[in-house]
C-alpha cells in the first residue's frame, strides 16, 4: 500500500475486497513456513582499516 502524509491506498481505490496473507497461504498450502534467523555478518578487516572505521561510527 502507498502510506504517507498526502496519499493513501485505500482514500485512493476504496476499502480492500479480500487480504490474502501469508499464514493464510501457509494453511492452504501454497507457500512453506517462512523462518527468519537473525544473524551478524562476519567481517575480515584488515588491522589498518579498523581504526578508520570505528572513527566513523559515530557518524551513522
Amino acid at each position: 500500500p502507498i502510506e504517507k502524509s498526502d496519499r493513501s491506498t485505500p482514500a485512493v481505490f476504496g476499502d480492500y475486497i479480500d487480504v490474502y496473507d501469508i499464514h493464510q497461504a501457509i494453511q492452504d498450502g501454497a507457500t512453506v513456513p517462512i523462518y527468519y534467523e537473525a544473524r551478524l555478518a562476519k567481517l575480515d578487516l584488515k588491522e589498518e582499516e579498523k581504526p578508520r572505521i570505528t572513527a566513523r561510527q559515530g557518524e551513522a
